[in-house]
C-alpha cells in the first residue's frame, strides 16, 4: 500500500464531469452557421497531486492502472513526421508493451504529439488534454478491436487490452505535466461514458466525477528518457486496474516562464 501523506504535494484544479451531467457530450469540431451546441459541463475543483517520483518504482500496471519507466531510449525521430514516427518509434513502443505487460503480441496504431504552443501553428501537434478521462470505454474498446483487426487475425487470442505509451520530446516536463489517478482509489459510481462528437463518427471515451477519495500522482521533471505507460483497457478478468484515468494539469509551483510541454505517445494494443 502506498502511503501517499508522506509525499510532497501540490494544490492544482482539475477538470471533472460534473454531476449534473448524465450523457456527457463533447464537440471535437467547430460550429458552422447557425448550429449551435451545449457541451458537457465540467466541474472544476482543487485537488491534492503528490509527487511521487522518489516511489516510481511502486506504481503497477495491474494495481494502479499505469508504471512509471525508467532508462528509456530517447526519441530519436522527427516529432512531426508521422511516417518516421510510425516506422522507428511505434516497433519500440511494442516491445515495452509486451515487456511491462506480459502481453505475447502487441502493435501501435495510433499516435499525438503534444504541445500548447506547437498546436497553434501545425496541424501534426494538439494541446494537452486537461480533464480526468480514460480513452475508453467496454464498447470503445470493442468497437477499436474489430477495427485494427476486421479479419479477426488474432482471435486466438483470450483477452487484449490497450496501453498508450506517454514519453516527453523536451526536457524537463515543468508545463502541464500529466497527472493520474491510481485505480484502486476508483468507485465504479464515479465512472460515466462520455461521447465525443466529430464531424462524420461519434466516439466514446471514460469520464470521472470528482470523489475526494482519488488519490492524484504525477513524476516532476519528467526527463526524454523515461516512459509513463498508461493502462487503458483491459479484459483479463483477474486484473484488479481496468484502466488509467489521466490528465495534463497546471502546475502552479512552477515559473510561468517554462517552455510549453511537448510530448508523445503512442497507442498500443495487446493480446494475452
Amino acid at each position: 500500500m502506498i502511503n501517499f501523506k508522506s509525499l510532497p504535494q501540490t494544490s492544482a484544479s482539475m477538470h471533472y464531469v460534473d454531476d449534473s451531467e448524465a450523457a456527457p457530450i463533447i464537440y471535437m469540431h467547430k460550429e458552422t452557421g447557425e448550429y449551435k451546441r451545449e457541451p458537457a459541463k465540467m466541474n472544476k475543483v482543487n485537488v491534492n497531486i503528490h509527487d511521487a517520483r522518489k516511489i516510481s518504482e511502486e506504481f503497477e500496471l495491474d494495481m494502479h492502472g499505469f508504471k512509471f519507466l525508467k532508462n528509456q531510449n530517447e526519441p530519436n525521430f522527427d516529432h512531426l513526421n508521422s511516417k518516421q514516427i510510425e516506422k522507428d518509434f511505434y516497433p519500440e513502443c511494442s516491445n515495452i508493451v509486451k515487456k511491462f505487460s506480459g502481453c505475447k503480441h502487441a502493435f501501435a496504431f495510433d499516435h499525438n504529439v503534444r504541445d500548447y504552443t506547437l498546436a497553434k501553428k501545425h496541424p501534426n501537434a494538439y494541446k494537452p488534454v486537461k480533464f480526468a478521462h480514460n480513452d475508453y470505454t467496454e464498447k470503445s474498446a470493442a468497437l477499436r478491436l474489430s477495427q485494427l483487426d476486421p479479419d479477426k487475425t488474432y482471435k486466438s487470442f483470450s483477452n487484449f487490452g490497450f496501453y498508450n505509451i506517454w514519453q516527453p520530446l523536451r526536457e524537463p516536463v515543468v508545463d502541464t505535466p500529466l497527472a493520474l489517478i491510481s485505480h484502486n482509489s476508483i468507485d465504479t459510481q464515479d465512472l460515466i461514458d462520455i461521447s465525443l462528437i466529430y464531424k462524420n463518427r461519434t466516439g466514446k471515451i471514460l469520464g470521472i466525477k470528482h470523489n475526494p477519495n482519488h488519490q492524484w500522482s504525477y513524476f516532476s521533471h519528467m526527463k526524454c528518457n523515461e516512459i509513463i505507460m498508461i493502462k487503458c483497457f483491459d479484459t483479463r478478468e483477474r486484473v484488479k486496474a481496468k484502466f488509467g484515468i489521466h490528465a495534463a494539469f497546471q502546475n502552479n509551483t512552477t515559473a510561468s516562464v517554462a517552455p510549453s510541454r511537448r510530448s508523445i505517445e503512442v497507442r498500443t494494443i495487446a493480446f494475452f
